[in-house]
């Protein structure tokens, strides 16, 4: 659960809980459902290994000092890693 400041409403409180899944892909494909920033950001998907998107969160990190959400996503990363480096049905490669 996060709770902040707001960034763009005074006197209000920024408040989120995240769920995170850990899951094995079964080859198929759908189309995206994307939010109206996500649309305007020209979000894709990218499959990548959790080490190299905590790579590039930190690269993104030195860039934008203000994406307060690079912090929870890596540690999400860090911690799917832990757990998935003691469960041996999960590919880190």
């Amino acid at each position: 659960m996060e709770r902040s400041i707001d960034d763009y409403k005074d006197n209000a409180v920024f408040e989120m809980t995240s769920h995170y899944y850990l899951c094995q892909l079964s080859g198929e494909s759908a189309a995206q459902h994307l939010d109206e920033y996500e649309l305007e950001e020209n979000y894709t998907p990218k499959w990548v290994n959790p080490r190299e998107a905590i790579k590039q969160n930190n690269l993104v990190k030195k860039q934008h000092r203000n994406r307060k959400w690079i912090h929870r996503e890596n540690y999400v990363l860090e911690e799917a890693l832990k757990i998935m480096s003691n469960n041996n049905t999960f590919c880190l490669s």
